[in-house]
């Protein structure tokens, strides 16, 4: 029977140590936030009349969030929960969801991920066709991504 000596297991946790020190050093240079919570576009969109409360706007941009945020796309909970909206409703959608954490198709976007915006996380999500769609969807709002 082999014996693991207290040396030997030190030297065997090096290697993750070495890795999550170099992963803590990249979270916290880049400042990513470890909650789901949101921040305001650098620019907010103006809105004048808004047909939604502002609380179901925020159910709408969490949707988005959340029809994207796992593997795999929710593309039919994606676009329905658009319809009837009309061009300030988009654009408040738009400055509610603010900067969301993402990584490579994960919600969170520890350690490797970005902050986007909702037309960032549009492109990295839908394809060609499925992102020409929802450009139709927004265009009423003049906004072009």
């Amino acid at each position: 029977m082999k014996r693991i000596t207290l040396f030997k297991t030190l030297d065997i946790l090096k290697i993750p140590l070495i890795i999550g020190g170099i992963l803590l050093t990249i979270y916290k240079f880049k400042g990513i936030q470890t909650n789901f919570g949101n921040t305001p576009l650098t620019n907010n969109l103006p809105t004048q009349k808004t047909s939604r409360s502002n609380a179901e706007l925020q159910i709408i941009a969490d949707i988005q969030e959340s029809a994207m945020g796992d593997l795999g796309t929710n593309e039919e909970l994606l676009f329905t929960s658009l319809e009837g909206l009309n061009a300030d409703d988009l654009k408040e959608v738009a400055n509610l969801f603010g900067k969301r954490n993402y990584a490579f198709g994960m919600r969170g976007g520890a350690f490797i991920g970005n902050t986007l915006n909702i037309f960032e996380w549009y492109a990295a999500e839908l394809s060609n066709r499925q992102l020409s769609k929802m450009q139709d969807i927004w265009k009423k709002t003049g906004i072009t991504f």
